[in-house]
């Protein structure tokens, strides 16, 4: 193979794709975005990009200075490599496009990204649609990625000190924009970037014995742990309303028993779920709830569609445990009990969901009215103080199980139509509640 004119002509032709890919980044650059994480992302990018451009020179001094085939040979895989990279960074520019779009609800993705800087400081998030019908998470910052000893060959570590320890690229299917309660899925999705953060897998993970994985793949164990710990952190962030978000649009993709390449079975995940509700209190609450002395109705719906979902998860649970995937989680029971009361004591109390003690006594005569509860801020103690996002997804999620139901004989078109009209006034007057509470936030920092 004549590696000389391969080597000068992938040089030449990397150069013009990084000069191309910084006049994207400038116009986009020259935009305005309703958060920072865009901008810091676009300058990421430049600075890779430059940092690409000034090894492609260096590659091509050295090329040009031998005629020793073997050293060209190297350096065609080297530039190969970057060029490789340099498609990606393509590709990853994408979100910042999407972000501005009249697609990406910005009382959804702002508050989200809002909340994963106050949870995770030492972070920029950056919420946007995707076309697959799906959620999903890079920290392309991590130690798996960028940070990554395969990429330091590349890039020096200095390059990334001006620039956080985490940047998530969260993306929500297009699809779903206006599902708003759906969107509680997110929570998962944040459950990844906390547990990094504090490195809870790491340490839940002596709690496994070494003898009891033997015949099990490790990855499958470290993914699979990965994946339970983010929905104990969704549960202690978003309580009901993430396990119903999850049942509701997974339910949708794929069976309850099937697991994925990355994921659990959903009922094993239900489980872990189930279980860190009952912990956090999330549960006691719908259970122990009185008002004057009288089981509250509302209490009584939501507690009915929780015990339900636990008698489904019962079965599934027993159908799966004699499976590799019921063997994983068995082995792992003993960390994810450990990760449940880690999560409690790493994250900040104010973050925590707790629900407000008249939260049902409060809602149960707006909800049986057809009124979303959503946007009322008499749910706390302080007529000014900011409702908690856990909480206006919760009451969403609490007036749908009231009124939300199905039933056999309504499945006619007007019907249907209805329902629809109905979800769509409720994702609506969700979007409101969060944009108000998030106003009360902005008040309250202007004013510090």
């Amino acid at each position: 193979m004549e590696w000389t004119s391969c080597v000068q002509r992938l040089i030449n032709h990397t150069l013009e794709k990084g000069l191309c890919f910084q006049k994207r980044l400038e116009e986009l650059g020259s935009v305005s975005y309703a958060s920072d994480a865009p901008i810091t992302l676009i300058n990421l990018f430049s600075d890779l990009n430059s940092s690409i451009h000034l090894e492609l020179i260096r590659y091509n001094r050295t090329f040009s200075a031998t005629q020793n085939n073997q050293i060209h040979e190297g350096l065609f895989y080297k530039i190969q490599s970057l060029s490789a990279f340099l498609a990606e960074l393509y590709q990853l520019v994408s979100p910042v496009e999407f972000s501005r779009t009249i697609r990406n609800p910005v009382s959804v993705s702002l508050p989200i990204e809002s909340f994963a800087k106050e949870l995770v400081p030492d972070a920029f998030v950056l919420v946007y649609p995707n076309y697959t019908c799906n959620y999903s998470y890079l920290d392309i910052l991590s130690e798996k990625y960028l940070r990554s000893q395969y990429y330091s060959q590349f890039f020096p570590p200095k390059l990334f000190k001006k620039y956080p320890k985490h940047f998530v690229l969260l993306g929500f299917p297009d699809l779903l924009r206006n599902n708003i309660l759906c969107h509680a899925t997110i929570g998962h999705e944040l459950g990844h970037l906390i547990a990094q953060h504090y490195n809870i897998c790491s340490k839940v993970r002596e709690k496994i014995s070494q003898d009891d994985y033997l015949d099990i793949s490790l990855e499958q164990l470290e993914t699979f742990l990965e994946e339970y710990v983010a929905d104990i952190i969704s549960i202690d962030l978003f309580g009901p309303a993430a396990f119903f978000a999850l049942a509701e649009f997974g339910g949708s993709m794929r069976r309850f028993e099937e697991p994925s390449a990355t994921h659990p079975p959903l009922y094993l995940r239900f489980k872990n779920m189930l279980s860190a509700m009952k912990d956090y209190n999330h549960w006691q609450f719908f259970v122990e709830e009185r008002s004057n002395g009288v089981e509250n109705e509302i209490a009584k719906k939501m507690r009915c569609a929780l015990e339900t979902w636990e008698k489904a998860v019962k079965t599934g649970y027993e159908m799966l445990e004699s499976s590799p995937s019921g063997c994983v989680f068995n082995i792992l029971s003993p960390a994810l009990k450990e990760a449940r009361r880690l999560v409690k004591q790493k994250i900040d109390k104010r973050f925590q969901l707790e629900l407000p003690d008249k939260m049902l006594e409060y809602t149960e005569s707006l909800i049986k009215n057809g009124i979303p509860p959503s946007g009322d801020l008499n749910l706390t103690k302080n007529s000014c103080e900011r409702v908690q996002l856990g909480v206006i997804l919760n009451a969403a999620w609490l007036f749908k199980v009231w009124q939300f139901e199905i039933k056999k004989e309504l499945r006619s078109r007007p019907q249907a139509i209805k329902y629809a009209r109905k979800f769509e006034d409720l994702s609506r007057l969700t979007q409101k509640a969060i944009e108000q509470s998030e106003t009360i936030k902005w008040y309250h920092k202007e004013r510090e």
